[in-house]
This record gives C-alpha cells, sequence and structure tokens, in this order.
C-alpha cells in the first residue's frame, strides 16, 4: 500500500525545523502564520547550555514549543511517545490512513539526506522535526517534508525508524510524533501575544531547569573562556564550528533566533499599535547582529592557526559583553510591554 497526504502544496522552504513544519500545518487549515508569528506565540526566546562529558549542548530557542503555542492560541495537540517501535509505527502508520499528518522528533545524525545537506559528519542531533505524510509498504520508504526543501522527500523506513528510535542521549527522541487539531478560530491575538510573551520571560528570568534561561548564557560566556584548557585542539575546532552552526547557520533563521523573534515582535506590535512592543523588537533584531558577528568570530577561531590564541576566548571580548548586556536589556522592554497591558 501507498499513501501520501496531499500537504506538498502548503510547504515552503524555511529557516527553522520546528516552526515550519508548523507553518505547514497551518496552511493547511487556512490559517497564515509565519514562522516568526509561531515562534513568538510558543515563546520561543529561549538559551540552552549544557555541558557533557562527550562535548556542549548550546542554542537560542526555548523548549516546550508545540505546548506553548497550542496554549496560546487555543488548539489541542496530542503528544504519542513509545518504547516499543513496532507498536509506535503501527500508530503512525494508521493515522496516516485516517489523513493526518504528524510532526516526528527525529536524530538528524540517522537522516542521510541531512547529514549530507548540512555536512555535519553525522554529528548526533535529537532536536530535528518534520512531517510525516505517507508510506509506502511495497518500497518501503516513508515520505516526509523538511524545512530545507520544497518537495516531497523520500526516505527509507529503515533510516527513518532509527531516526525517530535513536538512543541518542540526553534527549532520546523516543518514537515522538505530535499531532495538530487546529480549529477554525483561534484566541483573540492581543491575548495571545500577552501571555505568550509573559510565559517567555519568566522562563529566560526563572527557568525551571539547569543551563537554561539567561544564567545559562551567562555561564555559557564564561566557560567558553576555559574551552582551550579542557579540549584538545580537535575538539575545540569541533566544538567551535558546531556553536557558530547552532547560532548562525542551522535552522535559527540567523543571529540565534533573535532576527525571527524580532521580526514576531515587530508584527506585533504593528497590530497592536505598540510602541513597547517596537523598541523591543529593535534590541532583539541588533542581538540577531550581534549573535551572527558572534558566530563569525567562532568560525575564524574554528580555523586559526593558533586557536587557543583568539580573541573569542578572552573574558574582554566585546562582542560577548553586549550581547549579554542587550540580553538583559531585551527583557527589560518586554517587562515594560508587560506592565503596561497590566495597567490598561
Amino acid at each position: 500500500m501507498r499513501v501520501v497526504l496531499d500537504l506538498e502544496r502548503f510547504h515552503n522552504v524555511g529557516s527553522h525545523c520546528l516552526t515550519t513544519a508548523i507553518r505547514t500545518l497551518f496552511a493547511q487549515k487556512g490559517i497564515d502564520f509565519q514562522e516568526e508569528i509561531i515562534l513568538g506565540l510558543g515563546s520561543g526566546l529561549g538559551f540552552t547550555y549544557v555541558r557533557q562529558p562527550d562535548g556542549f549542548i548550546f542554542g537560542g530557542r526555548g523548549g516546550n514549543l508545540e505546548a506553548n503555542l497550542s496554549d496560546s492560541v487555543g488548539i489541542r495537540t496530542i503528544f504519542r511517545k513509545s518504547d516499543n517501535t513496532d507498536i509506535s509505527w503501527q500508530e503512525k502508520r494508521d493515522l496516516i490512513l485516517q489523513g493526518i499528518p504528524l510532526i516526528c522528533e527525529a536524530d538528524m545524525s540517522k537522516l542521510p539526506y541531512m547529514v549530507e545537506r548540512l555536512k555535519t559528519r553525522g554529528s548526533g542531533f535529537s532536536g530535528h522535526k518534520f512531517i510525516l505524510i505517507g508510506f509506502d509498504d511495497e518500497q518501503e520508504t516513508v515520505y516526509v517534508l523538511d524545512y530545507l526543501w520544497k518537495n516531497v522527500i523520500e526516505v527509507k523506513h529503515s533510516d527513518f525508524m532509527a531516526a525517530i528510535n535513536s538512543s541518542i542521549k540526553p534527549m532520546a527522541p523516543d518514537n515522538l510524533s505530535v499531532q495538530f487539531d487546529i480549529p477554525s478560530r483561534l484566541y483573540n491575538f492581543k491575548g495571545a501575544v500577552y501571555k505568550a510573551i509573559d510565559y517567555n520571560v519568566n522562563q529566560m528570568k526563572y527557568p525551571v531547569g539547569f543551563g537554561l534561561g539567561l544564567k545559562a548564557e551567562k555561564r555559557f560566556f564564561k566557560e567558553i573562556t576555559c574551552w582551550p584548557e579542557i579540549l584538545d585542539e580537535e575538539a575545540l575546532r569541533y566544538e567551535l564550528n558546531m556553536a557558530q552552526l547552532t547560532f548562525e547557520k542551522v535552522g535559527t533563521g540567523g543571529g540565534n533566533f533573535r532576527r525571527m523573534y524580532s521580526r514576531f515582535l515587530k508584527t506585533s506590535a504593528e497590530i497592536l499599535d505598540s510602541e513597547a512592543l517596537m523598541k523591543a523588537s529593535v534590541v532583539y533584531a541588533y542581538l540577531g547582529k550581534l549573535w551572527k558577528q558572534y558566530a563569525k568570530e567562532l568560525y575564524k577561531a574554528s580555523l586559526a592557526e593558533d586557536v587557543a590564541s583568539e580573541s573569542v576566548f578572552s573574558k574582554k571580548n566585546e562582542v560577548a559583553l553586549e550581547i549579554l548586556h542587550e540580553e538583559e536589556h531585551g527583557i527589560a522592554c518586554l517587562e515594560t510591554y508587560l506592565e503596561e497591558m497590566r495597567n490598561a
């Protein structure tokens, strides 16, 4: 049996894997939400930095975007996980037969088309998201939509299963799929913006887990100065390159998600006629430029002959210090907006 859902016509190349996938699902329902709106209403501003025995996890997007978005705009979202691969596949297959597309989480290193496109040398990354839209039992393939491709991608069933059932640590995909039940009418936009920003400010200032938020940013910029002491040269060059890819190149929209978040704030400011949101959008646009500049410094250091002597490891690195200052400034601007709303 071969089944392919008719979603390709609603899909376009995007900036970030998850927001592109969600945008496609909204477009199928006739709702024109751009990626930056999805990121913002999903409280997607964030920062992660966790040091592990074999490397680092870092990134500029907040977690739980699907659930946060659902809460902000009023949609039903169903999350399914399973440690039984066969049962999980049968469940996905049955849902596709019912005409229900699914956002799946996967280890990027198990998807040959992603490794080839991004030249990641097979580095494991468990947070990649794409849409499963079909399968072919006879050819043993599945069909997906991914953010860097306009057209449907055919993937070997074995590669798909390896990707969604990877044992990568610390956050294995566990066969996760997400089903969006999108109604014809959503919550009031003004209320959704307030709720999303309020949650986002709190998760940046008072994160629920270690390695998240503003505290994690401060720790990252403090600890990177020690990388030449704790990593051998090969590992140091590799981590510098991975950091610049994560902050600027791979699925962030550029500027470590700050550019996208700035566009969300600007659009919201224009719709809601909010001077406070417009001021905040300017700060995050500037942060996008700073993160891009910092990514360039990371990349330059990764290629330098004497890598350990590069200025990116200096405690007085001007770009790093400016980023830290502006990140605090951005949150303060968002708090001004929230205060104005509460007093209105």
